[in-house]
């Protein structure tokens, strides 16, 4: 199984990007502060439903914005799995 994909919709300092994935070696690249470690804490995320360094879900939210939303696609045994989550200010985590 891997990743193949992941997108990402107000997820820290993030407003919209998605990232495309070999099936070995991936590397992120780039200056301090642009969200290298948010790319990995997302994966995390669609892992465990939870982030690495957040234990409270609501701070994962980009300032100013009312909900994130992390979704992935991998490759399992030749097929393609989606995995989304998801969370609203005020509401439960879907």
């Amino acid at each position: 199984m891997y990743l193949q994909k992941i997108s990402l919709v107000n997820f820290k300092n993030i407003e919209s990007q998605s990232f495309d994935f070999q099936q070995k070696i991936n590397c992120f690249v780039g200056n301090n502060g642009v969200g290298k470690t948010n790319v990995l804490d997302a994966i995390y995320y669609l892992s465990f439903a939870k982030s690495y360094f957040n234990s409270i879900a609501v701070q994962n939210i980009k300032h100013g914005e009312s909900f994130f939303m992390v979704e992935g696609d991998y490759v399992l045994n030749d097929r393609n799995e989606k995995i989304v989550c998801s969370l609203k200010k005020g509401q439960k985590k879907f």
